[in-house]
Order: C-alpha cells, then sequence, then structure tokens
C-alpha cells in the first residue's frame, strides 16, 4: 500500500472523481475503500465556489491534494479532496467507503450503527474527521491519508446525478461501486430480493442466482396453490425452513412472516431492496398484467390472471390496485428495516432505478454452486 501520487488528483474533478474509486483512506487506525464519489467545480451552480472563493471555501483553490472539510446542517461535516492546479476551485467529495479495519474504533465513533460509512457525514464521524482537518495534505503529512493498494477503479461504475443538492440537480458527476460483497461474509451466497409489486424481483433474482451458480426460489409459486388458495402458514414456514438451510439461494418475495421476520432474513447474507418509482413500478404492472391475460398466462399451481381484477377497485383482488396501494408503505416499511438491530448481519443493497440494477449484475463474481439443486 502506498500514497497516492498528487497527479492523480491534478486534473478535472469530474475526470478524477472515477479514478478515486477503490483507492483508501486511512486515518488513525482505520482504514475505508472509497466507493461512493461526487464532483464539483468552479463553474457548477452547486459548488461552493461557484461565487468565488471566500473564507470558507479557500482550500478549495489551494491546489489538488488537499482535504476541504465544511460543516452542513448545522451539526455534520463532510469532506473532500481538492483537484485541479491552484486557483481552480474544484474537489471531488468523498460520499460513502467501505470499513476495511478500525472497524471496532468506527462503530464507537457511530454509537453503536450498524451503517458506518455509507454517507459523508457518517464517513468523518466514523473516522474522527472535522475541522482541524480541513486544508491537511492527503498525499503527504500525517492527517487523514489517500492510499493506493493495487485494486483499479471499477471499469463501468454507476453514474448518476449528485445527492442533496438543489442546483444542477440532473449533472451526472455521482460515481459509485455496486457493493456485491457482504461486509461480514465475504461474497454474497444466500441472497433475498424484496421489493414492491412490479419492481422487478422475479427477473433479478433469476439473474443473481445464474451468476452466483445457486438455486432461484420464487415464493409465489410455493404461497399460491391451485385456485388461488394459499398456503398453510405451518407448512409454509416448513417448507422455508428447509430450503433456507442450503449453503447459497436467492429467494424473490415479500412475503413478511417467513421473510423479515422469519428464516430468510435470518440465514440470508445480503437484502437486495429494489426500490423503484412508482410510476415505473405502476407502468410494468399494469403492462404486465394485460399481457398475462391477453395470453392467458399460466403463473403458479394452474393459477392465471383474471380480466375482472383489472378493473377491480379490491386491492385483494386487482394487482394494479395493490401496487398502487402498497408502493409507499412498503418502502417505510424497508426504510425502517435498515437499522433494525435483529437485522445488523444483512448487507442491504438498495436500488433505484435500471442503471443500478444492471450495474449489480454485472459486478457479481460467479461461485462455485453450494446449495441444493
Amino acid at each position: 500500500m502506498k500514497r497516492v501520487a498528487r497527479s492523480l488528483l491534478a486534473g478535472d474533478a469530474p475526470e478524477v472523481a472515477p479514478q478515486l474509486l477503490n483507492k483508501l483512506l486511512v486515518y488513525d487506525g482505520c482504514v475505508g475503500r472509497i466507493i461512493e464519489v461526487e464532483a464539483y467545480r468552479e463553474d457548477d451552480p452547486a459548488s461552493h465556489t461557484y461565487r468565488g472563493r471566500t473564507e470558507r471555501n479557500a482550500v478549495m483553490f489551494g491546489g489538488a491534494g488537499h482535504m476541504y472539510v465544511y460543516f452542513t446542517y448545522g451539526m455534520h461535516y463532510c469532506a473532500n479532496l481538492v483537484t485541479g492546479p491552484v486557483g481552480v476551485g474544484a474537489a471531488v467529495l468523498l460520499r460513502a467507503v467501505q470499513p476495511i479495519s478500525g472497524i471496532e474504533a468506527m462503530r464507537e465513533r457511530r454509537n453503536g450503527r450498524r451503517e458506518l460509512a455509507d454517507g459523508p457525514a457518517k464517513l468523518c464521524q466514523a473516522f474522527a474527521i472535522g475541522p482541524q482537518h480541513n486544508g491537511t495534505d492527503v498525499c503527504g503529512g500525517t492527517g487523514p491519508g489517500l492510499f493506493d493498494d493495487g485494486t483499479p477503479p471499477p471499469d463501468d461504475p454507476i453514474v448518476g446525478p449528485r445527492v442533496g443538492i438543489s442546483k444542477a440537480v440532473d449533472v451526472p458527476w455521482r460515481r459509485r461501486v455496486v457493493a456485491t460483497e457482504n461486509r461480514q461474509t465475504g461474497k454474497m451466497s444466500r441472497v433475498s430480493v424484496v421489493g414492491p409489486s412490479g419492481s422487478g424481483k422475479t427477473t433479478l433474482s433469476r439473474s443473481l442466482a445464474e451468476r452466483l451458480g445457486v438455486p432461484f426460489i420464487e415464493l409465489d409459486s410455493i404461497h399460491h396453490l391451485a385456485g388461488w388458495a394459499p398456503i398453510d402458514p405451518d407448512e409454509f414456514q416448513r417448507r422455508l425452513d428447509e430450503i433456507t438451510s442450503g449453503d447459497g439461494w436467492v429467494i424473490d418475495g415479500s412475503y413478511g412472516a417467513v421473510v423479515r421476520d422469519g428464516p430468510v432474513w435470518e440465514r440470508a447474507d445480503t437484502v437486495v431492496w429494489l426500490d423503484l418509482a412508482k410510476r415505473t413500478v405502476m407502468r410494468r404492472v399494469i403492462g404486465r398484467t394485460i399481457g398475462r391475460v391477453a395470453r392467458r398466462q399460466e403463473l403458479w399451481n394452474g393459477n392465471r390472471e383474471r380480466a375482472s381484477n383489472m378493473v377491480s377497485w379490491d386491492p385483494e383482488r386487482s394487482i394494479i390496485r395493490w401496487a398502487w396501494t402498497t408502493h409507499g408503505p412498503v418502502r417505510r416499511r424497508y426504510e425502517q428495516r435498515l437499522g433494525d438491530v435483529r437485522h445488523q448481519h444483512l448487507h442491504f443493497i438498495r436500488l433505484r432505478d435500471r442503471r443500478e440494477v444492471e450495474g449489480l449484475l454485472a459486478g457479481v463474481s460467479q461461485i462455485t454452486p453450494r446449495g441444493p439443486r
């Protein structure tokens, strides 16, 4: 592991940002791999330097390799790495790192919270970065440092708009590494795919299972017996106990009793949450339902979508109405679960659009099949 050369940071911020992915932030016994960044520069209305040099942003004009730390929302600090030559106000915000070592110290600074450094303010708290580090030289010195352990930046990082700004919101200067490994156990092998109806759980689950070399299980095919009769709850639990005892699997479905509060999440190492926009989900549900009815497509155990259900206002009968009424509650439910102490062993991956889904699939490594076929 060696210090990063200042020349890496000497270019234009949007070009430097993706090169910082997979570099290491090192300070006070803690090491984290940079997995998400955002670029800002002088001609950018969202940048602190857009209106020129001030006492607050002076470090951003100081030349490549310095750390610009600012206070925000009256309670948090955020850390940036200055880019470009002296006199050009540009920097890359460190949005998230994946902890590698010093995890106990990070957890103590984060007051025992499970998520350690998956946001710019959390990152600074975990690494004890504050105003005293404003102007620190990350390419030399004794403060927070930027290092390279030989891991190259990803060939195809997730690209998207920056977060938490009100100007230039569509500028795609955010870059992120797709996390394909569980922080506790290594490669994902027991995966629960959840999300609202119409989010694409089954399609993603099949693809993940194929890439991971593990069995794919669709809970709807177990739950819905002939004539849409639900399986006995005790039998459902018994079946899932048996399935989840395997060493590897991808399970598609959001049945609370056996997923969030049952054996699936108890034994999973990773949860992939498809949190797509409501308009996207509704477009998919409507198109899918019309296609199934028109083709008389058999779903599970001889069951088919009924044409009459398409116009029903009862969410228990109409999947379209169900998707419309449950989208918001489903999102709130999973947001609450992110911080639940019962799920500290799980690695949550939240995917918000097609690009992020494609990025996850592209980053998943093939592993040897280990579960029963």
